[in-house]
């Protein structure tokens, strides 16, 4: 379902400024990005897709990480932190499929080097956050 496409407004699209009072406090977490308002992505961490793997330890990497970088109560700003989040779940995600790859790759070929770099689009976007306030 995309917004104003198919389905009621709360089936795809969720406009946290309409139900928090300080949005710079609240973050988003989904596993899709069309969910969330163009106001609003600053306030998004996009959760990869579970695969089913029982070794998949994203949930984990996605705990330890807003654990880490959500601010102390008297902070006022959690788009920086959602950023970082954001990151560290894309590196996590980066080094899992180099991982997979290279023991794919090893099975293949036996002694081949694995790739040390894995250019994401998604890493300079994030990058190229801006934090500006609504």
């Amino acid at each position: 379902l995309a917004p104003g496409i198919a389905g009621a407004k709360w089936d795809t699209v969720k406009p946290l400024g309409r139900y928090v009072a300080d949005l710079n406090k609240c973050i988003l977490f989904d596993d899709d990005e069309y969910k969330v308002l163009e106001s609003e992505k600053n306030h998004h961490v996009l959760v990869p897709e579970w695969n089913g793997e029982t070794a998949d330890d994203t949930l984990t990497c996605l705990v330890e990480s807003t654990l880490k970088h959500i601010p102390s109560s008297g902070d006022k700003d959690v788009r920086i932190a959602a950023a970082t989040i954001s990151m560290d779940l894309l590196d996590h995600s980066e080094q899992a499929k180099r991982k997979e790859n290279g023991a794919a790759k090893r099975a293949a070929a036996p002694g081949a080097p694995e790739s040390l770099t894995d250019f994401s689009p998604a890493r300079s976007e994030l990058a190229s956050l801006s934090l500006t306030t609504p």
